[in-house]
């Protein structure tokens, strides 16, 4: 079976401050107003020590509810690829993390894409590497997408893909314990040490964290792409 590999997206293969989630969400406000300060209040919170998990799980519901009803996952994926493509074209990201995650693919590995944003929106930003040629057509079956799962319809969260729920949600994807899960991961790469992506980092022998802003303390270890 093969090895994994995985990568967090926002902030580890794009820039630092690049969020597809934050890009996307505010692109299709209905009101953007409201949406900026939920977003104050969200990272308020955040820095005075709320459950992170929680928070940003309320804040995702209230970015949903705050799109017009009518938004679907396919609005989604295709909002995330047109700002994907202009993030691409303004090289806000890390030339060497696709190279790294191509060279993965060439040896063999398996590549996930794990990110706390919407499923659809990992699918769109996937969309946008494919369309740029940064990654081949032949090699999307070697790449899974894990995010959060929505119930469009009723805009309601059915899986946020955070912390240990990214670990679960590959899991599922794959028919796998989380023990199994472990013996398979050969690194992870992530920019959020204590949130995000802490799950995904710590289940790996080799959990790298990207240098930015936000790492004080770094228990893991540290590479530049």
């Amino acid at each position: 079976m093969k090895k994994i590999r995985i990568f967090d997206i926002d902030g580890t293969i794009t820039h630092p401050g690049i969020d597809l989630w934050y890009m996307t969400t505010n692109s299709l406000s209905s009101d953007i107003e409201s949406f900026e300060k939920h977003l104050l209040a969200w990272k308020n919170g955040i820095k005075a020590g709320l459950n992170p998990y929680k928070t940003s799980k309320s804040m995702m519901l209230k970015g949903l509810n705050l799109m017009p009803f009518e938004i679907t996952g396919i609005d989604i994926r295709l909002e995330t690829k047109k700002i994907s493509n202009n993030i691409i074209k303004n090289c806000d990201y890390f030339e060497g993390a696709i190279e790294h995650i191509n060279n993965s693919m060439a040896k063999g590995f398996y590549v996930i894409f794990s990110t706390t944003n919407y499923y659809e929106a990992g699918l769109g930003f996937l969309d946008a590497l494919v369309e740029c040629n940064l990654i081949g057509k032949n090699n999307i079956n070697s790449i899974l997408v894990s995010g959060s799962r929505i119930d469009w319809k009723n805009k309601k969260i059915i899986h946020f893909n955070m912390g240990d729920c990214k670990i679960k949600d590959i899991c599922e994807h794959l028919n796998l314990t989380e023990q199994e899960l472990m013996e398979r991961i050969d690194s992870s790469y992530g920019d959020d040490q204590k949130g995000n992506d802490s799950a995904i980092l710590k289940l790996s022998l080799k959990g790298f964290v990207i240098k930015n802003d936000k790492i004080k303390f770094v228990y893991f270890q540290n590479i530049y792409f």
